[in-house]
């Protein structure tokens, strides 16, 4: 009669874990670049808000709301609306004014519910910008 051994599994660490010593090969090195880049196009889709003072005379937020809801239109052009002028452009490709506005939409909002005298959204996609915003 033998005692039987408690059985031992071997979990093995993913090779960059496994000798810190080695060099890494090279679809280690591959994905720590897709990583790295992944991580700059994620950062690099956040949209900026710059906010200006407080409005006076106070703004009609509902009126600027309206505006706002009305303002995400098939083209690059500014309008007058709710006492403030709008505006949105891009540059280098940006793909369509309805994606600007879909990034800005939330920061513009929140600028009118601050009661601001006037806004401004830039969306960075690498070098790709647009903005909206009004004053």
């Amino acid at each position: 009669y033998k005692p039987s051994r408690p059985q031992t599994r071997c979990h093995l660490l993913p090779p960059i874990l496994a000798n810190s010593r080695d060099p890494p090969t090279s679809m280690q090195f591959k994905s720590s670049i897709f990583i790295i880049l992944a991580s700059f196009v994620a950062a690099s889709q956040q949209a900026s808000c710059h906010m200006g003072s407080p409005a006076q005379p106070s703004l009609d937020q509902q009126s600027m709301h309206s505006c706002l809801t009305g303002y995400r239109t098939d083209n690059w052009d500014g309008m007058d609306c709710g006492g403030r002028t709008w505006y949105k452009g891009e540059m280098n490709g940006w793909k369509t004014p309805q994606t600007c506005y879909d990034a800005c939409a939330t920061c513009i909002s929140e600028a009118i519910d601050n009661n601001v005298d006037e806004v401004q959204c830039d969306q960075w996609v690498g070098i790709i910008e647009c903005w909206i915003g009004f004053n």
